[in-house]
C-alpha cells in the first residue's frame, strides 16, 4: 500500500493550494497560515513524490532516511495523517477565526495609525537596552569557550552536542540573541524615526548589532536560523506593501539553495577549509542532483513521521504532551541549576533512528508521538487557532516595528512545522518575546492615557 502515499501526497497538495486560492486575506498575500501552507505543502505533499521517485538509492549522511522501505504501508498512513493535520490546522484557523471578529473588526478599523503610540526616543532606550543585554551575554559566553577565534572554530562542533568545554556561562549563548532582537529593532527605527539624530544612531545600532548577529548565526551554525534571520529584512516590504516583489522570490530562492548546498562547509571552514572546494566540485560533477540535495533537507518530517506510526504505541508510550510543560523546564541553565529532566522527543527521535546530532521532530510527528492521530488532530486545531490569534495582535499596520516584528513571528511559526520540539521552540522564541516585551513595556508608558485621551481602540500592540 506504500504507493497510495503518492495519491494522497498530491490530494493533500491539491487542498492546500485550493485553501490559499479561496481563503479570503486580510492582511497582504503573506500572512501566517500562507507562510505554514508553503512549509507544510514542501514537506507533506512534495517530499512523498520524490522519496517515490526520485530518491538516490545511495545517501551516505542521510542513510538513516532508508530505515523504512517506501514501499511500507507506514508511508501511506503517514500521508493520510499529513493530510488529517492540515485539515484541522484549517479547521482552528477558520473556526477561531469567527470568535469575536466584530469587535476584531472595529479595533482593526479604529486603531490609529498614530507616531503618538510608539514615542521613537523610548523605542531607542528600549532597543538599547535589549542590545546592551545581549552585547554582555555575547561578551562573557566568547570569554567562556575560549576567545573570539572559538566563535568560528566550534561553530559545528558545539552545535552537534559535543560536551568539551567545562563552563558554567554557556548558557549565555541564548541570552546572546538579544543582539539579533535588537537588530530586529534599530531596523524598525532606521526606517521609522522622524528626527535625524535618532534615525542615524539607530543605522550605527543597527550594522553593529547586524554584524554581531551574522557572528552569533555562524557559530549556532543552523541555516535555517539564518535564512530566517535575513530574510525577514526584505519580507517588510512584501507585508508593508501587500504586494508580491518577483525579484525577492528569485534572490531568495537563489540564496536558500546556497545556503542549502554550502551552508554545512561554510560553517566547518575553521575547521576543514577545503570543505568548500570539494562540495564545489561535487556539485559541478552531479549537478542533476543539485534539486535533490535540496529536497533532502525537508524529507526527515516525512520520514520521521513514518517511523511514528511504526513505533507508537507498540515500542514506545504516548508521551501525552508531556513535553509542553517539560519544554519550559529545560530553559532552566543545566549548569547552574541541575534538573534530571526526561529526554526531549527530539533526543528520542535521534536515538530511533541512530543518527549522529539531532533529528529533529516535526509538527504532525510530534503531535502522533504524543497521542496518535488524535494527538495530530488535537496539535492542528490548536495550532490553527494559534495562528488566527497571533493575525490579529500583529495585524497588517503601516509602522514599520509592528511589520517587522510580524514578519519574524510569521516565519518563527512557518518554521514550527519542521522544528516542533517545544524544548527547541521555546528557546528560539524566549529572547524575542523578553524584547518584545521591554520594548512594550517602554513605550506603554502614558499610551493607554493618551489613547483614552483621544478616543482610539487598541489591541495588544496596537
Amino acid at each position: 500500500m506504500g504507493w497510495l502515499a503518492v495519491p494522497v501526497a498530491i490530494l493533500l497538495g491539491g487542498v492546500i493550494l485550493v485553501t490559499e486560492h479561496v481563503r479570503k486575506k486580510r492582511n497582504g498575500p503573506f500572512d501566517f497560515l500562507f507562510a505554514v501552507s508553503g512549509i507544510y505543502f514542501m514537506c507533506f505533499s512534495v517530499i512523498p513524490i520524490y522519496c517515490a521517485f526520485l530518491l538516490p538509492e545511495e545517501l551516505d549522511s542521510w542513510s538513516w532516511i532508508l530505515m523504512n522501505s517506501f514501499s511500507s504501508t507506514s508511508y501511506f498512513y503517514a500521508s493520510l495523517c499529513s493530510l488529517i493535520g492540515y485539515l484541522f490546522i484549517v479547521a482552528g484557523y477558520s473556526a477561531c477565526s469567527r470568535l469575536r471578529k466584530g469587535q476584531a473588526d472595529d479595533m482593526q478599523r479604529e486603531r490609529p495609525d498614530k507616531k503618538e503610540l510608539f514615542p521613537e526616543s523610548r523605542m531607542f532606550a528600549a532597543s538599547a537596552v535589549i542590545a546592551c543585554i545581549g552585547l554582555i551575554s555575547f561578551v562573557i559566553y566568547t570569554s567562556s569557550i575560549g576567545g573570539w577565534s572559538k566563535l568560528f572554530e566550534y561553530a559545528i562542533l558545539l552545535r552537534s552536542g559535543t560536551d568539551f568545554i567545562e563552563s558554567k556561562w554557556l548558557f549565555f549563548k541564548n541570552l546572546s540573541t538579544f543582539i539579533m532582537v535588537a537588530s530586529l529593532c534599530f531596523f524598525a527605527l532606521t526606517k521609522e524615526a522622524e528626527r535625524s539624530s535618532i534615525r542615524s544612531w539607530s543605522r550605527l545600532c543597527f550594522v553593529l548589532t547586524f554584524g554581531l548577529s551574522m557572528v552569533l548565526l555562524f557559530h549556532k551554525a543552523g541555516r535555517m536560523e539564518m535564512v530566517s534571520y535575513l530574510i525577514t529584512f526584505p519580507l517588510v516590504n512584501v507585508v508593508r506593501n501587500k504586494a508580491w516583489n518577483i525579484k525577492l522570490i528569485f534572490g531568495f530562492g537563489f540564496f536558500f539553495v546556497l545556503i542549502v548546498l554550502f551552508g554545512k562547509q561554510i560553517f566547518n571552514y575553521f575547521i576543514y577549509p577545503e570543505g568548500v572546494g570539494n562540495q564545489m566540485s561535487n556539485i559541478g560533477s552531479e549537478a542533476g542532483n543539485i534539486i535533490s540535495k535540496v529536497l533532502l533537507e525537508f524529507s526527515f518530517p516525512y520520514v520521521t513521521l513514518a517511523n511514528a506510526i511504526q513505533t507508537f504505541p507498540y515500542e514506545n508510550m504516548y508521551r501525552f504532551f508531556v513535553d509542553i510543560p517539560l519544554g519550559v523546564l529545560h530553559l532552566v541553565p543545566s549548569r547552574l541549576i541541575p534538573l534530571n529532566l526526561p529526554e526531549t522527543v527530539s533526543e528520542l527521535n535521534t536515538w530511533m533512528f541512530q543518527t549522529k546530532g539531532t533529528t529533529p521532530v516535526d509538527f504532525v510527528s510530534f503531535g502522533y508521538f504524543n497521542l496518535g492521530i488524535a494527538g495530530v488532530a488535537i496539535l492542528g486545531f490548536a495550532f490553527g487557532g494559534l495562528l488566527i490569534f497571533m493575525e490579529r495582535i500583529f495585524s497588517a499596520n503601516k509602522n514599520w516595528f509592528i511589520v517587522i516584528y510580524r514578519v519574524h513571528w510569521i516565519l518563527y511559526f512557518a518554521f514550527r512545522i519542521m522544528y516542533s520540539d517545544p524544548q527547541m521552540a521555546y528557546q528560539s522564541a524566549f529572547t524575542y518575546l523578553i524584547g518584545l516585551g521591554l520594548v512594550l513595556m517602554f513605550t506603554n508608558i502614558n499610551r493607554y492615557r493618551t489613547a483614552a485621551k483621544n478616543g482610539w481602540k487598541m489591541n495588544f500592540i496596537h
